[in-house]
This record gives C-alpha cells, sequence and structure tokens, in this order.
C-alpha cells in the first residue's frame, strides 16, 4: 500500500515516536511511506533511513492537495486535529481513505471542537481516550479501534552496566504542563541522598521549562555539596539513558520504553500518579496509556516513599523488572501495534473502495458503430475479467464462507448505449463523467489513437480534458495499449505534454507512439505493449478464395488501383459503417463496371467480422484492427494506407518470414508472433488492476 502519515513538527514527543516507530514498520514490510510534517530531527532520521518525508511549506493545505493528487495514496493517516480538518475540506474534493489516530484528551475548545472532524476509522492508543472521544464528540464506538503505543524491544532491551550509583532517570517534554515530576524529583534530591548513598537523578527533556528545571538541580547540587541532579536537555537517543537506570519515574511512552529496558518505574506525570508498575498497576496503566489519568496527583511524599521501596527492597525491584519487560513484550511491540494498524487500514481501504461506484472506468471511442474500437473496449473488458479471475481464483481460500468481491467495470459512451457486463455513463454529460471519475478506481483510456487531432482538435481536447479532470481529482489515470500521434501544433503538442506528464502508466502499442512520446519528453510510467485486440478470441478456418478488403473513405483509390487486374471474388466491407459504408459501395460500383465478382457486406457483427476473414484469401485493408484480426486468425493481408501504424504494424508482423509461403506456414508465423506481442502487454491488465486498488478487496486477515 501507499501510506501518508501526517503529523505535525517532528522534533520530541510520544505522538512523534509513535509514528517513527509505525512508520519504520510499514516501510520494513515493503509498503511506500511518505511523511508529511514541518520537519524536525525525528523527521530527518527517517528521511536517513530511506523513508520520504516532505514538508508541508507556506499553505499546507494546497501542499496537502497536490501530494495527494501526485501521490495518490491508497491511505492518509492524520495524527493530529488540524491534518484531519485539512482532510475533511479536500474530501470534498477528491476520494481517499482516511484514518485517524487520537494521541491524548482533547482540552475543551469551543472552535476546535466545532472543526474537529472525525472519519469513521479512529484509532486511539488507550481505551480511555477511546471513552473521552465518545462521551464528548458522540462518536460510535464501532468507529473507534484501540491500539497501544509500540515499542522497539529489540533496541529498547536490557543493559545492565554494573554502575555503582543508584541513577534515577525521567524523561519528558518539559513544558509547564508537563515538567511536575522533573520538579518533585529536584526538591526530594537533598534527602533521597541522604537516605541513598550514590545517588544520581537524571532529568531527560527540552521545553519551555526547562531553564526553570536547570535552576532547581543547581539549587539542589548546592545543598548536597555535589552534582546529583543532572538537566541533560532534549537528546534524541534516550536508550543509552534508559538502559543506564536503576529506577525510571515518569509517564506514557517514555515509561513503555523504559520497562522494555527492564528497568523498574514509578508512574508519575501532571496528569496522575500510580505508583510503582507492578502486578494490577500495570492493568490499571493500560487503561490510561500509562499516564495515571484520573489518579491522585503527584506529590513529594508518595513519590519519596515509593522510591526507598524500591531501593530498599530488591525482590519488589526484580518483580517491576521482570512485569514491565513482561507486559510490553505481550502487548506493546511494534510489531503488535503495526499489525493491528495495518488491519484498520485495510478496513478503511475497503470500505472506501466497496462504496465506489466502479474498480475501473473505460474511455475511448466507444458506441459510435467503429467495429475497431468495439473489439478493443470487448478484448480489454476480456483480459481484465480474465486477469481479475486469476486473482481471485488464488485467493479464494481467504474466503472459505463467501467469495470475493467481483470487479466492476463502467464505461463512457454516447447517451443510449448500453454493454452487458457494464455501467454505462453518457459522456457529453459533464456533471455525470465528473462524477464517475471520482467514483472510480482509475480511469483508463484504452485502445485506438485517441490522443490525435489527425481528424480535428475536438477528440484530442476532450481526452485530455478527461486526464486532467482525474488528475485533480486525484484519481489514478493509465493509457491502455493505445496509440499516440500523429498531433499537430505546438499549443496541442504543449497540452498533451503537460496531461501525459501526471498520467501513472502510458503503454503504447508501436514504436511511432513510444518516439513521439519521446520527442513530448515523456519517459516515465512508459512502456512498449501492444494492440489489445490481439487477445482476442478467433479460430482458424479455411480459405474460401475470396479477397476480402476493409476500405477507409479516404483511401479509395489505393484500393480502385489494386483491384484492378484482380480476377478473384471481391467481397467489401466496412469498419466504421457510418464513415467507409458510402466509399464502399461507390467502389463497388467500379469494380462491377471492370466485370469484377463483389459483394458487400452491410453488418458490423464483430462475429460476423472474424467469419468472413476466416475465410478470406487475403485480407486487403487501410483499417488497422482489420489487420489485426487477419494476422490473429493466420490470414494473409496487406495493409493500403500511408499510415505510419499501419505499416509498422504490417512490418511486426511478417519480421523473420521470408515471402511467399504457404498459408499454413504463414499461420504458424503469425502465431508466433502473436504470442511475442501478447508478451509485451500481458502486464497491461494487471497494472490496470495495480492502479484501481481492486486487489486490496482481496486481501483479508
Amino acid at each position: 500500500m501507499k501510506i501518508l502519515l501526517l503529523a505535525d513538527h517532528m522534533e520530541n514527543g510520544g505522538a512523534e515516536t509513535h509514528i517513527y516507530e509505525l512508520s519504520r514498520f510499514l516501510f520494513q514490510k515493503g509498503h511506500f511511506v511518505t511523511i508529511l510534517s514541518h520537519g524536525g530531527k525525528i523527521a530527518d532520521s527517517l528521511a536517513k533511513q530511506g523513508i520520504r518525508t516532505l514538508p508541508y511549506g507556506r499553505d499546507p493545505l494546497i501542499t496537502l492537495w497536490r501530494i495527494l493528487r501526485e501521490y495518490k495514496p491508497d491511505i492518509v493517516h492524520a495524527h493530529t486535529r488540524q491534518s484531519a480538518f485539512f482532510c475533511r475540506l479536500l474530501l470534498a474534493i477528491t476520494p481517499f481513505s482516511f484514518v485517524f489516530t487520537a494521541h491524548a484528551h482533547f482540552a475543551p475548545d469551543p472552535i476546535k471542537d466545532a472543526l474537529s472532524f472525525f472519519p469513521k476509522h479512529i484509532i486511539t492508543v488507550s481505551s480511555d481516550i477511546a471513552k473521552h472521544l465518545v462521551q464528548h464528540f458522540h462518536i460510535a464506538p464501532s468507529h473507534i479501534s484501540v491500539i497501544e503505543n509500540g515499542v522497539d524491544t529489540e533496541s529498547f532491551c536490557p543493559k545492565r552496566d554494573n554502575a555503582d550509583c543508584f541513577n534515577i532517570v525521567t524523561v519528558s517534554r518539559l513544558d509547564p504542563d508537563c515538567s511536575l515530576t522533573a520538579s518533585l524529583l529536584c526538591q526530594l534530591a537533598p534527602i533521597l541522598s541522604r537516605e541513598i548513598p550514590k545517588l544520581c537523578i537524571t532529568v531527560v527533556g527540552g521545553g519551555r521549562a526547562l531553564g526553570r528545571i536547570q535552576r532547581l538541580a543547581a539549587k539542589a547540587n548546592a545543598i548536597c555539596g555535589r552534582a546529583v541532579v543532572r538537566a541533560v536537555g532534549q537528546k534524541q537517543n534516550v536508550l543509552p539513558y534508559l538502559q543506564s537506570a536503576s529506577l525510571f519515574v515518569g509517564v506514557s511512552r517514555a515509561a513503555l520504553e523504559a520497562m522494555s529496558c527492564g528497568v523498574p518505574v514509578i508512574l508519575s506525570g501532571n496528569e496522575g500518579y500510580l505508583g510503582l508498575a507492578v502486578g494490577n498497576t500495570l492493568t490499571l496503566a493500560e487503561h490510561g496509556n500509562f499516564c495515571a489519568r484520573g489518579h491522585q496527583t503527584p506529590n513529594a511524599d508518595c513519590l519519596f516513599q515509593d522510591i526507598l521501596e524500591v531501593f530498599s527492597d530488591f525482590s519488589l525491584a526484580k518483580k517491576a523488572r521482570l512485569d514491565g519487560r513482561r507486559q510490553v513484550l505481550l502487548y506493546h511491540t511494534t510489531e503488535h501495534m503495526g499489525e493491528k494498524t495495518l488491519r484498520v487500514y485495510r478496513n478503511a481501504l475497503h470500505n472506501h473502495q466497496q462504496g465506489r461506484k466502479s474498480d475501473i472506468l473505460l474511455c475511448g471511442y466507444y458506441g459510435y458503430g467503429n467495429l475497431g474500437d468495439e473489439l478493443s473496449l470487448a478484448a480489454i473488458f476480456s483480459h481484465l475479467t480474465a486477469r481479475a479471475s486469476q486473482i481471485k481464483q488464488k485467493k479464494q481460500a481467504a474466503f472459505p464462507s463467501g467469495s470475493p468481491p467481483d470487479l466492476h467495470l463502467s464505461v463512457l459512451v454516447p447517451r443510449g448505449k448500453r454493454y452487458a457486463g457494464l455501467d454505462c455513463t453518457d459522456r457529453f454529460d459533464p456533471r455525470a463523467v465528473i462524477q464517475a471519475i471520482r467514483d472510480t478506481g482509475v480511469l483508463v483510456l484504452g485502445g485506438g489513437s485517441l490522443l490525435q487531432n489527425k481528424t480535428s482538435n475536438r477528440s484530442l481536447l476532450y481526452y485530455l480534458a478527461l486526464l486532467e479532470i482525474a488528475y485533480l481529482l486525484g484519481i489514478p489515470t493509465m493509457l491502455y495499449g493505445s496509440g499516440i500521434g500523429p498531433i499537430y501544433g505546438k499549443m496541442q503538442q504543449a497540452l498533451c505534454r503537460h496531461a501525459l506528464q501526471n498520467v501513472d502508466r502510458i503503454s503504447v502499442r508501436d514504436k511511432a507512439s513510444l518516439a513521439f512520446l519521446r520527442k513530448l519528453d515523456i519517459r516515465e510510467n512508459v512502456c512498449l505493449s501492444a494492440d489489445p485486440v490481439l487477445f482476442s478470441h478467433t479460430v482458424s478456418m479455411k480459405s474460401k478464395g475470396y479477397l476480402l478488403a476493409f476500405v477507409r473513405q479516404e483511401e479509395v483509390w489505393r484500393f480502385e488501383a489494386f483491384f484492378q487486374s484482380e480476377s478473384r471474388p471481391i467481397l467489401l466491407a466496412a469498419m466504421d459503417k457510418n464513415k467507409d459504408l458510402s466509399a464502399v459501395r461507390r467502389l463497388a460500383n467500379k469494380l462491377r463496371k471492370q466485370e469484377n465478382r463483389v459483394g458487400i457486406y452491410h453488418g458490423t457483427s464483430a462475429k460476423e467480422i472474424l467469419r468472413l476473414i476466416g475465410g478470406a484469401a487475403l485480407v486487403v485493408s487501410s483499417r488497422l484492427h482489420a489487420l489485426i484480426l487477419a494476422f490473429c486468425m493466420g490470414v494473409p493481408f496487406v495493409g493500403l494506407s500511408e499510415d505510419p501504424k499501419i505499416t509498422a504494424f504490417s512490418k511486426e508482423a511478417y519480421r523473420g518470414c521470408p515471402l511467399p509461403v504457404a498459408r499454413e506456414t504463414l499461420a504458424r508465423h503469425f502465431q508466433g508472433r502473436r504470442r511475442e506481442m501478447q508478451a509485451l502487454a500481458a502486464e497491461d491488465a494487471t497494472c490496470a488492476l495495480l492502479l484501481s486498488g481492486w486487489e486490496n478487496l482481496l486481501d483479508k486477515d
């Protein structure tokens, strides 16, 4: 999956460390992780490990929208209320799967509460935060998943250094709302030092209260007559301090990390005091994310008594070390947190994808009576559904009590046109088209030379507009076995370049189209494929001796010259009945005057056309897809056109075959070349399914 994590400043803190551990876990599992934040040391550390980190910049909302369009994440995971609010605004424009994590209780604030946005998939790091959301924001409990903080237990592991001092360590952000424990330790240092020989107190953390804590430490040291308290400031790596500790005093993630290091922990923070984390106290602490929320306020007396008890009772300290480490290994590993988070991601993704109208939206010159384009649509439909069926069979075991979800395809066509198995949308209804694009997994422009302006600019601008709309909505796009060009005019080429730069995958059916893309300086996400009609189902037939000609209106004169001395029966047909049938009739009248035996096929049935091609001794055409069908059926063909795509296909089909040869030999040659061309296009259907995210619906835990 492609996962976008939204954070704030990545300097220090429990939420930031949570994001750090989660992103590393996801990255190691092979997911594509991007973190959008205001930067900081934690973000820099992740970047050094190969995880993509991006800054918000001057306008966070615009930056987030740009990243959604370009990155097209499967999951957007917000970790702050501000980023969740930005997502709320952008969901009105572009659809995406959204998850939010609440890391703490939200302080009462009418404005922030009014602007808060909670999606259907919410993660809280403790059950009391979940209860807070239900009571104060009226969120349905079914929308909330409690996923405890995770610790890297391989790094945070016991390592006793045989120090000859009793080292009390506290790690916290030292701001006015979370520095009470550090203040109490400084206050207690003089009297503790009289009870505990070789006492050391280490305060790790930075913030607005650091200066005050340092002054308290200096005062305590002056009373003790030696340096008992050290306020070392903020540290990126707190592991050495935790591993050297004899006792940890603090809360939240730092307390968990200390437990993981096998250090006895006294839970003490501004939100409450629970004392030594051992036995039943661990169960109480779990409910409040080890922050002691809702319990008594820390005071010097209780802290003094608990510290002396840990120092004097070795068996109690040992039990606290063992219980704490066991608690972390059972419930608070990074793997435990990461796997549970992935389940929430999959559920969010499933719900999002199941709610959309289609998995793939197909667009081309469909529904206008051009048999080549109709064959392209049928071939793409067949190829996609066949590949989806193969994937479903492999994953059928994940659905023992039911069937995996089907692939849903839709298509843009003229009003009133219908296709079996496809949801149809009027291609000239702007509102319906935009909604269809917004409600699909991927927009696919498939078959034919859609991006060209040889005939007019209107169709070119139409298809470019579709690609731009999809880009603005953050919907993936693909060109599926397409021909590109010719495109005349500098402005038209510039528009084409701009649109194609944002297409997620471009598969072209011939080398001429590939060369044209390179001329436009489009090189990323481009591959040489083949025409999808090559995947059409065909059956070999015996020749009946007639010549079959598919005439293009603009090139009738070529057929007149070709058939001038022909004595065999001739059958004329039109691939595009609306454009070519009148030209076919004119050509038939001229050939009949030359005493040729000429027939006209008036239908546009694909099945009948295949039967006619299979029985022909030779197919002559100025339409590409007629030549492709002849090639698939092993029938000799001649392309009568100066169109580069026809010339290129003819050369590729006959390449390596000495002429003349028997029909059976030529058919075997065509069969081998067809397999080679199909191999080039084999991944097109897989890529379309991958871009749509449909396969994610088949992933079940």
